[in-house]
C-alpha cells in the first residue's frame, strides 16, 4: 500500500486528547485515534511526521505522513504540536531533595 501524504490545502487535523488526532482527509474520510510521532532525523523536527493507527499493546500502522509541518493550517499545525508538548516533554530537575538506596534500588525524591 502506498502511502499517503496529507494534503496542506483540503485535508485537517483536529486534536482528540493529550496524544491523540483525527485526521480529516479532503473528501470527508475520518481517521481517528491517529498518534504523530516524529521521524528521524530528528535534527527537522518539523519535517516528516508519521500518523500512526493502533490500539495501545498493538502493533501501530503508519496512517499518513505530513511533508512539512508549517504547510498545515494554524489549527492542524496547533493540533500536532499539542500532542507533541505533551508527548516528548522533559521534565527538568531543579533540585534533589533526598535520595534512598534500598534493596540494591536508587530512589530520588526531586
Amino acid at each position: 500500500m502506498a502511502r499517503y501524504f496529507i494534503d496542506p490545502t483540503s485535508d485537517k487535523i483536529v486534536r482528540e486528547d493529550l496524544y491523540k488526532i483525527t485526521l480529516i482527509k479532503g473528501n470527508g474520510e475520518k481517521r481517528e485515534g491517529l498518534q504523530p510521532k516524529r521521524l528521524f532525523p530528528f535534527t527537522r523536527p518539523n519535517e516528516f511526521i508519521t500518523l500512526l493507527e493502533g490500539d495501545e499493546g498493538s502493533p501501530k500502522k503508519e496512517a499518513a505522513v505530513i511533508k512539512d509541518l508549517s504547510e498545515l493550517d494554524e489549527e492542524s499545525r496547533a493540533a500536532i504540536e499539542g500532542c507533541f508538548e505533551e508527548f516528548y516533554m522533559i521534565p527538568k530537575i531543579t533540585r534533589v531533595v533526598d535520595t534512598i538506596f534500598k534493596f540494591g534500588s536508587l530512589r530520588w525524591i526531586v
